[in-house]
C-alpha cells in the first residue's frame, strides 16, 4: 500500500513561487495559454507583477461659515480648535499618509479668501463668491453660478472650486503633494488656505466634480481649465481603477433641495464614458458634526457607498478618512478578477482543472459562479473542504484561461487520471495490491478489495463452503487449517530493474477456525532485493512506482546567477530538487530583487540594505536657520539624518520655524494669557523676555492695581526681535490741570499747585 501527500485544496498563499513553479511544469503552456495577459502575471515572484492602478479621489472639503463652531477636543497639528482647524490638520494627515497609494484632488466650495495678511490665518482676509454667483433656495454667497436655472435638480449648479486637480497615474508626472499641502497648513500666504466662510452647495459642488472627471472644469470668470486625469487604454488607462469623490461637511445642503444632492450623486455612480471607457463614480460622504444624518446618508446611499461617516474631531475624521482609503486598495483574490487592478488576474494563486469526476456543469459566466456559490456555502467547520463535488467543471484548456480557472484543489478520483492538472496522477489516493489497484468493496475473495489491510472482512463469505485450497491465508477446504497444500512459488516483483525480479512463496498452514482466515497468510513477501531509489527512471525499491520517494535537495532556484548568499537575512532561498524523467530539476526557492531599505539583504549579496533605493536624497528643509538632511536606512527604514529642522517660532528676529517668516505669531516666548501687561518704568521687580521694570506705586506686574485713569499698563509685544512695553502710561506730579495726573482717584489736590497767591480752581489757577 502507498500513500501519496494531499496539497490543500484551499489556495496556500505561502507556498505560491513553488506552486506556481510546478504548476507551469506540469503544463508547459501557462504563459502562451493566458496571452491577453503579461507573461509576468503567472511569475511566482511578486516584484514581477505589474504595479496595480491607484485610486483617484477628489475631495470636496466643507469651507462654509459654520466651520468656524468650536471642537472642545484638542489637534495634532496645533491648529485652532474649531471645525475648519480639526479637518485642516485631518486633511493634512490624510494625504501625507496615503500619497504614494492613491492620487487625491482638493475642491472647495464656491468662494475663495483674498487679501490675508501674510501667513497670518486669518488676519485681514476678505472672502468672496466666484464670478456668476446665483441665490440659493435658503442662503446667499458661495453657492456658485447656476446658468439654467429650472433645469431639474438643479443640474446646472456649479458650486466647486477645484484648488488642486488629480494628479494622473502616471510615473512621469510631478507629485502634486505640496499643491495639497499648501491649502491646509495653516499658512495663508498669498491667500491660499481653506476657509470658513458662505453656504453649503453639496449639490453644485458634487456636480463640478461630475464635469471635471467626465470630461474639463474651467474656473469661473476665465480661471484655469483642468482636464480630466482619466485617459484611454491606448495611454495605459485601466477601466478596473477606483474612482471616488470624499465629500466632508459639517451641514446639510443650503443652496438647493436635498434631493438635488442626492440625485448628484446618483450621477456620479450612474458614471458616464470617456475614450471609451465606462466609469461608476462613488461618493463617500463624511458628516462632520453637523450634518443632518438622514440627508448625508441618502446621499452616500445614492453615491453607491451605504451610508456616510460620522465624526466630530480630528482623529474621528482621520479615522473615517482612513477607512475610505483603505477600502478602495482591495487585495488580490482567487476569484478570476482583477481584484488589485494591476492587469492580473489571479496572480500568486495555484490553478487546477477538474476533470474525470464528479463536479458542476456550467456554460455561462453566470452558472459558473452558481457552482461556485453552492460550494462555498458547503464550508463549515466539521468540514473546511466543503463538498469538492459543488466545484465546476474544468478542461485543462479553460484551466490555463484567467477567466475560468480554479483555485480550489478538487482533488483527485482513483481512476489513473490526473484530474486536476496538478501534482500527477491519483496522486493523494491510497491503493492496494500488486500491481497497486484501487479500493473497491470487500467481496469474498481472498483479497483485501477494500484497501484496509483485512481480506475478506464483514462477514462476506458467511458459512464455510468448501473449495479447493489455495495459498491466500483462508481455510478454503473448510478444514480448520489455512494454506495447508503445495504451492508452487509465483513471480513477483519486475524484471527490470533485475534486482526487483523475484518470487513469492506461501507461507506455512495455520490452524483457524473452519473456514477462517489469518491476517497476514497467504504468499509472502517478494524475495527481491529492493533499493533505495535513486533519480534514474527506473523502480530501484520495487513498489511499482518509479523516481518515487527520491530524497530532495536543496539547489539553486531557476534563473539564479552565481555569487548569491542564501539564508540568514538574505531574500533568497534555495530551491528543492525533484526527480522528473530520471532527472533532476530544482523547483522553488526564491531569486534576488533590487536592495530596498526593509532590513533584508534583497540583492542577496550578503549585505543587509547596501545601496538601498533612496539612500542619499536631501530630506527635510531647506528654508535657513533649516537645513536639509540626507536619506539614510536605519535599521531597516529610511530615516532623515543631518541637517537641521525647524523649532518654534520665539522672538529673536530669526525665522525659527523655517516658514519665511520671522517672528511671527504664535510665539513660543510668548506671556500665558492675562500677563502681558507691562510698565515702562526702569527696574528689575518685573522682567519678561530680557526686558525688566518696575511697576509704580500702587500697580503690579501686569495690572493698574489701585491707579486710575489715566494711568494705564502697557502691553508686550515683540519689536524688531525682542520684546517691548508699548502704551504704557506711569503717575506723575500732581498739576492744576483738571487732570488726575497721581493716578489717586482725585483731581487738583494739594494747596501748592499754584503760584503766589493763585489757588486752583476747576483745572486753571485763579486769583
Amino acid at each position: 500500500m502507498t500513500t501519496v501527500s494531499t496539497p490543500s485544496r484551499r489556495p496556500q498563499i505561502g507556498s505560491v513561487a513553488a506552486l506556481v513553479l510546478s504548476f507551469a511544469m506540469a503544463l508547459g503552456t501557462v504563459a502562451s495559454a493566458s496571452a491577453q495577459e503579461s507573461p509576468s502575471c503567472l511569475s511566482p515572484d511578486p516584484n514581477h507583477w505589474p504595479a496595480p492602478a491607484k485610486p483617484y479621489f477628489m475631495v470636496v472639503f466643507d469651507t462654509s461659515g459654520s466651520m468656524t463652531q468650536p471642537v472642545a477636543a484638542s489637534n495634532s497639528c496645533g491648529f485652532p480648535n474649531d471645525r475648519l482647524g480639526h479637518g485642516r490638520c485631518a486633511l493634512r494627515n490624510m494625504v501625507k499618509t496615503f500619497t504614494g497609494l492613491a492620487h487625491f484632488g482638493l475642491a472647495s466650495y464656491a468662494a475663495a479668501p483674498s487679501g490675508c495678511s501674510g501667513g497670518t490665518c486669518y488676519a485681514g482676509c476678505g472672502y468672496a463668491s466666484l464670478p456668476g454667483d446665483a441665490a440659493g433656495d435658503s442662503c446667499t454667497g458661495g453657492c456658485g453660478a447656476e446658468p439654467v436655472p429650472g433645469a431639474a435638480n438643479s443640474s446646472s449648479r456649479a458650486g466647486a472650486n477645484i484648488l488642486v486637480p488629480i494628479n494622473q497615474d502616471n510615473a512621469l508626472a510631478p507629485s502634486n503633494l505640496v499643491d495639497l499641502l499648501s491649502y491646509d497648513d495653516n499658512d495663508c500666504t498669498a491667500s491660499k488656505e481653506l476657509f470658513a466662510s458662505g453656504c453649503t452647495p453639496l449639490n453644485g459642488a458634487l456636480r463640478d466634480v461630475y464635469r471635471y472627471l467626465s470630461d474639463q472644469w474651467t474656473a469661473p470668470g476665465g480661471g484655469p481649465t483642468h482636464v480630466s486625469p482619466l485617459t484611454s487604454t491606448v495611454n495605459g488607462e485601466r477601466a478596473c481603477r477606483s474612482v471616488n469623490v470624499i465629500l466632508i461637511t459639517d451641514g446639510d445642503e443650503s443652496c438647493d433641495a436635498t434631493a438635488d444632492a442626492v440625485a448628484a450623486a446618483q450621477a456620479l455612480f450612474n458614471g458616464f464614458v470617456r475614450n471609451g471607457i465606462a466609469w461608476s463614480v462613488k461618493t463617500h460622504v463624511v458628516n462632520f458634526a453637523g450634518g443632518s444624518a438622514p440627508q448625508t446618508n441618502a446621499i452616500a446611499a445614492a453615491g453607491g457607498t451605504g451610508s456616510s461617516l460620522f465624526a466630530t474631531n480630528e482623529a474621528e475624521l482621520t479615522a473615517a478618512i482612513a477607512a475610505v482609503l483603505t477600502s478602495a486598495n482591495k487585495a488580490e483574490a482567487c476569484d478570476n478578477l482583477d481584484k488589485n487592478c494591476n492587469g492580473c488576474t489571479d496572480e500568486g494563486f495555484p490553478h487546477y482543472a477538474n476533470t474525470g469526476q464528479t463536479c458542476c456543469a456550467w456554460a455561462t459566466a453566470p452558472q459558473r459562479n452558481t457552482c461556485l456559490n453552492n460550494y462555498m456555502a458547503s464550508i463549515t467547520v466539521g468540514d473546511p473542504d466543503g463538498n469538492l463535488a459543488l466545484l465546476p467543471c474544468t478542461t485543462f484548456s479553460q484551466q490555463t484561461q484567467p477567466s475560468s480557472w480554479l483555485c480550489f484543489n478538487p482533488g483527485e478520483s482513483c481512476d489513473n487520471i490526473d484530474n486536476n492538472g496538478f501534482g500527477g496522477i491519483d496522486e493523494t489516493i491510497v491503493k492496494c495490491g500488486s500491481p497497486p489497484q484501487c479500493p473497491t468493496t470487500e467481496v469474498c475473495n481472498g483479497f483485501d478489495d477494500d484497501c484496509d489491510q483485512s481480506i475478506d472482512e464483514g462477514g462476506v463469505c458467511g458459512s464455510c463452503v468448501a473449495t479447493p485450497e489455495i495459498c491466500d491465508g483462508c481455510d478454503n477446504d473448510c478444514d480448520g487449517i489455512a494454506d495447508d497444500g503445495a504451492f508452487a512459488p509465483i513471480a513477483c516483483g519486475s524484471a527490470s530493474p533485475v534486482n526487483c525480479d523475484g518470487v513469492r512463496s506461501c507461507q506455512p498452514p495455520q490452524v483457524v477456525a473452519p473456514g477462517g482466515c489469518v491476517p497476514g497468510g497467504g504468499y509472502g513477501a517478494c524475495n527481491n532485493s529492493p533499493q533505495a531509489e535513486s533519480c534514474d527512471a527506473l523502480d530501484n525499491n520495487c513498489d511499482g512506482i518509479v523516481d518515487n520517494n527520491v530524497p530532495p535537495a536543496q539547489c539553486d532556484p531557476v534563473g539564479s546567477t552565481p555569487g548569491l548568499i542564501y539564508g540568514g537575512t538574505s531574500q533568497c532561498v534555495k530551491g528543492q530538487t525533484q526527480c522528473a524523467g530520471g532527472t533532476f530539476v530544482c523547483a522553488g526557492g526564491a531569486l534576488p530583487s533590487a536592495e530596498v531599505c526593509d532590513g533584508i539583504d534583497n540583492n542577496c549579496d550578503g549585505i543587509v540594505d547596501n545601496g538601498a533605493t533612496g539612500v542619499g536624497q536631501s530630506c527635510g528643509l531647506s528654508q535657513a536657520p533649516c537645513a536639509a538632511g540626507t536619506t539614510a536606512c536605519v535599521g531597516g527604514a529610511l530615516a532623515c539624518l543631518g541637517g537641521a529642522g525647524p523649532q518654534p517660532e520665539v522672538c529673536d528676529g530669526i525665522d525659527n520655524n523655517c516658514n519665511g517668516a520671522t517672528d511671527e505669531l504664535p510665539l513660543a516666548d510668548a506671556p500665558a494669557a492675562g500677563q502681558s501687561g507691562c510698565w515702562s518704568t526702569p527696574g528689575s521687580s518685573c522682567t519678561h523676555g530680557g526686558l525688566t521694570w518696575d511697576p509704580p506705586a500702587g500697580a503690579t506686574c501686569t495690572g493698574n492695581g489701585t491707579l486710575t485713569q489715566p494711568c494705564n499698563r502697557g502691553s508686550l509685544a515683540c519689536d524688531d526681535g525682542a520684546w517691548a512695553c508699548q502704551m504704557a502710561m506711569a503717575p506723575s506730579a500732581e498739576a492744576c490741570d483738571g487732570v488726575d495726573n497721581d493716578c489717586n482717584g482725585s483731581t487738583d489736590e494739594g494747596g501748592s499747585l499754584c503760584g503766589g497767591s493763585l489757588s486752583c480752581q476747576n483745572g486753571l489757577c485763579r486769583p
